[in-house]
């Protein structure tokens, strides 16, 4: 099965408009995590999250910035969970010759 040129160009720029907004979410929760004074890695933020390493916000804060910095590793994780699911999708699809 063939790709149409234009099935191909519509599939090009669905995958760059997500790539985009993926990335757009992705800069702006990294920017949330950088204002708390949290670390960027998924596993630092579960680490202060669950206990095991020193918070970084103030203490008067601390609930509202615990809320904040949950809600940005969630983002980031389900921005990663998309991608790898995109990535998959289109990897399992049968293979289709692109048009000349």
């Amino acid at each position: 099965m063939d790709f149409t040129r234009d099935q191909y160009e519509r599939w090009k720029l669905e995958t760059e408009l997500i790539e985009e907004q993926l990335a757009r979410i992705e800069r702006a929760e990294r920017a949330i995590l950088e204002e708390l004074g949290c670390p960027t890695d998924l596993v630092a933020v579960y680490a202060i999250l669950a206990g095991e390493s020193p918070t970084p916000w103030l203490q008067r804060n601390a609930p509202r910035d615990e809320r904040r910095a949950q809600h940005a590793m969630y983002a980031l994780l389900y921005v990663q969970k998309t991608r790898q699911y995109l990535s998959l999708s289109n990897s399992i699809r049968p293979a289709r010759r692109m048009p000349p």
